[in-house]
């Protein structure tokens, strides 16, 4: 078998997402770096959309990546876009860069009202463009009908929307818009394949994905880097994953790609699962 090393202040995640045995199981040695190989495909061409916050600065680390704005906000740079990055690192090209206002994870009538018109606009981005949409949106919140609304209008056009669970340890049934049956809602995991002791849990999971140290760009400078966790980086790689899949074997439905994306998922491979009788026990891989 093949030996990998691994090192810990890189990202875990890609590694993750292309081998079946835990990774530490394919380690040997002291580890010092991460390997990580993912064939090319020159397949359909998407249009991959970030709802998330940002203050409107381009980093060197992805700004040849992105196109294109809405709206303003003069806050602080969560750094999910580095994530998102950090999982399409071969396939990322051209993406929109939705800029949306949030100050707490609190869904204040402001913030709602600019997350609700984000993706408004980005359903007319889909149809301007005619070419298969992929939405990362990594913000949560209590239930909301209208952000529910929102992100179902866009699954309803063929807009495939992967949502974070959220860092509660609570069951997502009330989080808004992770509970939406038509989007991927993505939970977090660790190295250990264990869920993290903050994602989010419960039936309407779609799958987890590695959300511990993943690097991404950091707001302290335009070339900087920050280590990253939660469900929003976890939702950034199963973003990448479905662009992936879109490439790969072409467009689908929203409902077929849940499907695809759990089919792909390894079962049962996960500790730490709270409400084990009804949280999904999958986990992605490439």
């Amino acid at each position: 078998m093949k030996q990998f090393s691994f090192s810990f202040s890189l990202t875990v995640a890609l590694p993750l997402l292309s081998v079946i045995l835990p990774l530490p199981l394919l380690c040997s040695g002291k580890p010092t770096a991460t390997l990580h190989n993912i064939e090319r495909y020159t397949g359909e061409k998407t249009d991959r959309l970030i709802v998330t916050l940002h203050d409107g600065v381009k980093r060197e680390a992805i700004a040849s990546r992105l196109r294109g704005v809405y709206a303003e906000w003069d806050g602080v740079f969560n750094g999910f876009s580095g994530a998102f990055d950090e999982a399409t690192i071969t396939a990322l090209r051209n993406s929109s860069d939705v800029k949306a206002i949030e100050e707490d994870g609190i869904f204040h009538v402001a913030a709602l009202v600019t997350h609700v018109s984000g993706l408004n606009w980005v359903l007319n981005q889909h149809r301007g463009s005619g070419r298969p949409s992929v939405v990362a949106f990594p913000i949560t919140g209590s239930a909301n009908t209208a952000l529910d609304n929102a992100v179902t209008s866009l699954t309803n056009n063929g807009i495939h929307v992967v949502v974070a669970a959220g860092n509660g340890n609570v069951d997502i049934r009330n989080i808004s818009p992770a509970r939406v049956p038509s989007v991927i809602s993505v939970g977090a995991t660790n190295i250990q394949d264990a869920r993290t002791n903050t994602s989010n849990y419960g039936a309407s999971i779609t799958t987890f994905a590695p959300g511990q140290n993943s690097i991404s760009s950091s707001n302290s400078s335009n070339t900087a880097t920050n280590v990253l966790s939660g469900t929003s980086v976890g939702t950034a790689h199963v973003a990448g994953l479905v662009a992936y899949f879109i490439r790969l074997v072409g467009n689908m439905s929203p409902s077929a790609m849940i499907a695809k994306v759990k089919e792909d998922s390894v079962i049962d491979f996960l500790s730490n699962i709270r409400n084990a009788e009804s949280t999904h026990h999958k986990l992605i891989r490439l």
